[in-house]
């Protein structure tokens, strides 16, 4: 699908093999932090040269959090938030879906959301302080759209 997006630079960090010829692919050896690790891994071998705008995304076209990602990184507005999670826009682009919660909501109830916020207090909040209210609701880290300089 990333012929469809030919106008967007693009880095593929694979956990499987990568396929002969593709210079834009770079390997992961194994499953550490599910996507996380291929972020982070992006992240520092880019740091000096981190374009204004990155787009984390899945491998797959489709998938249970998404409709079609190709159709959500042609419309998105590049540049209005510096931060986008792209998970809930699957449903902004299909006539007569609505939003819907994946795996219920991530909040207080969430059985994630201890781990979360003790890592938030840990390493976070001495840097930017209390967790913001608006993380509350939300998934992170799957698919999204950041600033580099948030």
């Amino acid at each position: 699908w990333l012929e469809e997006l030919s106008d967007i630079p693009h880095v593929v960090i694979s956990r499987g093999q990568v396929p002969p010829g593709k210079s834009d692919h770079h390997y992961m050896p194994g499953q550490f932090g599910y996507e996380a690790s291929a972020y982070i891994r992006f992240i520092l071998e880019c740091w000096d040269r981190m374009p204004k705008w990155t787009a984390f995304v899945h491998a797959h076209l489709r998938s249970w959090h998404n409709t079609d990602i190709t159709e959500i990184l042609k419309r998105l507005f590049w540049g209005k938030y510096p931060y986008v999670s792209l998970n809930m826009l699957a449903y902004s682009f299909r006539k007569g879906t609505t939003p819907k919660w994946f795996h219920g909501r991530f909040d207080h109830s969430s059985g994630d959301w201890p781990f979360v916020a003790e890592q938030w207090n840990k390493y976070y909040a001495p840097e930017f302080g209390p967790m913001p209210s608006y993380f509350e609701g939300r998934h992170f880290c799957a698919q999204h759209v950041v600033d580099r300089n948030l």
